[in-house]
């Protein structure tokens, strides 16, 4: 393994999106606009999504914090997160 992806960092989360049956197909496109957010399924008002943080512009957190602030969504549950790399100050082990 080359040395530069050795030491990438990956932190993905895996999301439920709620909204409204009606407010759905707007949700869905607002969504579509974040960069790093993947859709991945929706049905009834919930929309199954996966935010990669290596591919988004900003930090995981402000992404989670984007995606709340669109209108129409109503709630959102991390459903599954994976983060490998080290974190700030963490010592390497030899």
């Amino acid at each position: 393994m080359s040395e530069t992806l050795a030491e990438e960092k990956l932190n993905i989360v895996g999301m439920v999106v709620n909204t409204s049956s009606k407010e759905q197909p707007r949700v869905e496109g607002a969504l579509s606009e974040i960069q790093g957010v993947e859709l991945h399924g929706a049905e009834k008002g919930k929309i199954v999504i996966t935010v990669d943080e290596k591919d988004c512009n900003q930090p995981l957190i402000d992404t989670i914090t984007e995606l709340n602030n669109i209108t129409g969504v109503i709630a959102t549950s991390i459903a599954y997160h994976h983060f490998d790399g080290e974190l700030p100050g963490q010592e390497k082990r030899v």
